[in-house]
């Protein structure tokens, strides 16, 4: 099979040194099989059963660096870029949020743009990865923290295998006495969970108030996730988790939270979303000082207010609903289009004026340019 680097003939020596050992090193075995299945994040045939191989050796407890195979098939699945929908009558915000999306590229485009169609390659490779999930479980209950922690961010990829995962969960969450490895879990909830089960709620409710700030929002962002009824304080302090992370580091701890409380809120229906989520995060961009990265806070609240579909040509400010006119209002206040240019689509695809300007007339009663 061909690679990013040729034939992958070397695929299955590698395995075997990571199994049982070799004079390369870690490094290196990373580094030659990640460049057999992937470059430039754009995978290759070889990740499918490569990821096969890798499943095999992390079930294997014999295996030299499980830890390292828990790492590649990670490279692999984030590559796949592959988005497991969620199997209810009604869409989901992100479901959504997609589908405006679609609208703009068309309008873009022309009415006869036909998205590019995913690479079967990432559809097959994130399948792969998922055939793993038994085998992840059963390594949660491993001894060894920094197999959970990695299994735990590896089961965050598969909403589809919830009802597998979530007992597990529960008996994990309420057994683990490690802290950052409970909020590897409560992560996980927070991007595969749903709504009405109790035993991963309790669980995950043991480590909410927990000295650590980190681990106690990561409960709040699993408890989000499988609770209807979500009080203020829960909210607030998901708000601000979206607004006051770290925009410079994609993987670091407070990022990967923000996208897990987005998560836990976009993966539920429009009904299903608390009504003053909207309200708290325009409260909580109001009172940024300075631009701090507040992308992911601003798509939910568009996704929030314009959960319905784009507007229709030629519409208002005074024609919107009281949630629609503050997440405007918001946008401009904050000045939000003028320091973060990753806002400007988000914002056209509700058929709104992408430019601060032009939005700022807009609302003012001038007639739209856009």
């Amino acid at each position: 099979m061909q690679g990013a680097c040729g034939p992958a003939t070397e695929v299955p020596t590698l395995i075997r040194a990571l199994r049982d050992g070799g004079p390369d090193s870690r490094e290196q075995l990373e580094r030659e099989l990640s460049d057999h299945v992937q470059h430039q994040g754009q995978l290759y045939p070889p990740a499918v059963p490569t990821a096969q191989l890798l499943i095999d050796a992390l079930a294997d407890e014999d295996t030299h660096d499980r830890l390292l195979a828990c790492e590649l098939l990670q490279t692999i699945v984030e590559n796949a870029h592959h988005y497991e929908g969620e199997d209810f009558a009604e869409p989901t915000l992100g479901e959504l949020s997609a589908a405006r999306a679609a609208w703009w590229s068309r309008r873009r485009r022309g009415a006869a743009h036909e998205p590019v169609a995913p690479d079967p390659v990432d559809r097959e490779a994130h399948e792969a990865v998922r055939a793993g999930v038994p085998a992840y479980l059963e390594v949660l209950r491993s001894g060894d923290r920094q197999l959970r922690r990695g299994m735990a961010t590896l089961l965050g990829h598969f909403p589809s295998a919830w009802p597998v995962m979530a007992a597990e969960f529960a008996e994990r969450l309420a057994e683990e006495e490690d802290p950052e490895v409970a909020a590897a879990i409560c992560l996980a909830v927070g991007r595969t969970g749903r709504l009405g089960y109790g035993r991963v709620a309790a669980a995950a409710g043991l480590w909410r108030g927990h000295g650590d700030r980190y681990v106690h929002r990561c409960a709040l962002a699993a408890l989000a996730r499988v609770v209807a009824e979500t009080d203020t304080a829960m909210l607030v302090e998901l708000a601000d988790c979206l607004v006051t992370t770290d925009g410079g580091d994609w993987q670091s701890p407070e990022t990967v939270l923000a996208g897990t409380a987005f998560d836990a809120f976009g993966r539920r229906r429009p009904a299903e979303v608390p009504a003053r989520l909207a309200g708290l995060l325009t409260v909580r961009l109001r009172d940024q000082q300075g631009p701090e990265w507040s992308y992911l806070a601003v798509r939910l609240l568009l996704d929030i207010a314009f959960h319905e579909g784009p507007l229709p040509d030629g519409a208002g400010f005074a024609g919107l609903d009281r949630v629609q006119r503050d997440a405007v209002l918001a946008l401009i206040d904050t000045e939000v289009l003028l320091w973060t240019e990753a806002i400007w689509r988000d914002v056209a695809e509700c058929n709104l004026p992408h430019v601060h300007d032009e939005l700022f007339a807009w609302v003012a009663g001038q007639p739209a340019l856009f």
